[in-house]
């Protein structure tokens, strides 16, 4: 059993200055993708930038182990959270919303690079960077929707889902290509990917996308979307509806906390006891979905 960090930061401004190392601004995507070749299963594990982690730091929102201490900062962090032996990092740039500065390429230069791939869009990203309806992104669309929260139902806990519903997508736009591009699709990625993995063990990494079944490719319409009312439970949350292909072997899953207010001023989600039951399935390759209600009820 396989476990990586797949971690994406922003590009904005802190007071009136630009960032100058894209690896030390704020993650806005945080993933782990877990997988298990010899059962051919695995899983997409997100945590919403607000959750608060155990970090070297302190107790400490994900976001911001990056700003700390860049993505080894993350996984260090991730590892004292969850307790799963995290091999190393996939890091990219995820731009920014709000224009200005010069950010390096990132996320929307190697989907394009890429040339886009198959995804259905539910409903319009704010701005409309990405249209209801849409079933095939650029970069610059599944940038907005990899980005978007303000339209979303639960904002940043949406788009938590949403980054590992691209990724599932984007994976089964690869499978389809064989284990023999790899060394290309690996090329692509350079210049756009930061990694600590060596390169022996990122070759095998892609190979084990190729070992899990991502469920049908998206054939649902945003009315789906609609009629599931953007049910969001507790804690271990399962993708919304068909569009997101939440059926296969590579379920699309994200930790929810109860609300957390360390100061009366910030919140965001606390990782409760309980969800050590889901890394320690997650770091035997099996994934349980554990409902469970907060303090309020909620």
């Amino acid at each position: 059993v396989r476990h990586v960090a797949m971690i994406g930061t922003d590009w904005q401004k802190s007071g009136d200055n630009w960032p100058t190392d894209v690896t030390r601004t704020n993650a806005d995507s945080v993933h782990i993708y877990t997988v298990d070749s010899n059962a051919g299963a695995g899983a997409i594990l997100g945590f919403p930038r607000s959750t608060y982690i155990d970090t070297p730091q302190g107790h400490k929102r994900v976001a911001k182990t990056t700003v700390a201490g860049g993505p080894t900062n993350t996984v260090t962090s991730l590892i004292m959270e969850t307790g799963l032996p995290l091999e190393g990092y996939l890091h990219i740039g995820m731009g920014s919303t709000v224009g200005g500065g010069t950010p390096p390429p990132g996320f929307k230069d190697l989907v394009d690079t890429f040339g886009g791939f198959p995804f259905l869009v539910p409903y319009d990203a704010f701005g409309g960077g990405a249209l209801a309806g849409d079933t095939f992104v650029n970069g610059s669309e599944a940038l907005a929707w990899a980005r978007e929260r303000q339209n979303s139902p639960h904002g940043g806990v949406d788009r938590t889902l949403n980054q590992g519903s691209l990724m599932k997508s984007a994976i089964a736009t690869v499978q389809p290509l064989g284990m023999d591009e790899i060394p290309n699709l690996l090329s692509m990625m350079d210049g756009y990917v930061n990694t600590d993995l060596w390169i022996g063990d990122l070759l095998t990494l892609a190979a084990t996308i190729y070992t899990v079944n991502t469920g049908p490719m998206p054939q649902a319409t945003p009315q789906d979307f609609i009629d599931a009312n953007h049910e969001t439970p507790n804690l271990i949350v399962p993708t919304h509806g068909p569009y997101n292909q939440n059926a296969g072997t590579l379920p699309n899953v994200m930790i929810k906390g109860c609300l957390y207010t360390p100061d009366g001023i910030t919140f965001g989600y606390d990782v409760q006891p309980i969800h050590q039951a889901t890394f320690n399935d997650l770091q035997d390759g099996v994934l349980s979905i554990t409902p469970w209600v907060c303090d309020d009820g909620t």
